[in-house]
Parts: structure tokens; sequence; C-alpha cells
């Protein structure tokens, strides 16, 4: 499955390399949108959530859920075939 991930941070950047190297842990992502990943995962969004919430600072904000039919947009062509690829594992 693919779980979105989104999210607001009041830190700068750098005071989050824990945070986005927890992320590209995945055997598969995509991060074509600031502040916004997708993550190819068996794990649950609170599953996901509990490895993430560890990096994150008091007052940051940070959604995850899973991606399911009814989405559309604008992203590069690139993004939406690792979509395709993933979306339904």
């Amino acid at each position: 499955m693919i779980l979105i991930v989104t999210y607001e941070l009041k830190q700068s950047a750098d005071s989050y390399s824990d945070l986005f190297e927890a992320l590209k842990a995945h055997d598969s992502w995509s991060h074509y949108i600031p502040s916004t990943w997708l993550i190819a995962t068996d794990s649950s969004p609170k599953e996901l959530y509990q490895k993430l919430v560890g990096h994150v600072f008091q007052g940051d904000r940070i959604l995850i859920a899973q991606l399911v039919p009814g989405y559309y947009g604008l992203l590069p062509t690139k993004a939406w075939d690792w979509i395709k690829r993933y979306r339904d594992k």
C-alpha cells in the first residue's frame, strides 16, 4: 500500500535529517512535493507514525493516511508511474 505523509515542520530543515532518513529507509518512496512523501510500505499509518514521531519537535504537525483511489493531481510522469507501480501491492 501507499501511505501519504505530509507535515508542517517548525524548525530549520537541518534539524530533521533523522526524520528524512527514517522516511528514506523504506523500500520505496516518492517525494515530488515539498513537505509531502509517498511511502510504499506494509506498515499501517499508526505504525509509520510511531517510527517517525521521535524525529519531530513539539509544535510540528504530521498527517499519515493511506492513498486510496479517488486521487488526482498534477505531478511529473515519473511520480504517476511510481504510484501505479505501488498502489496495488
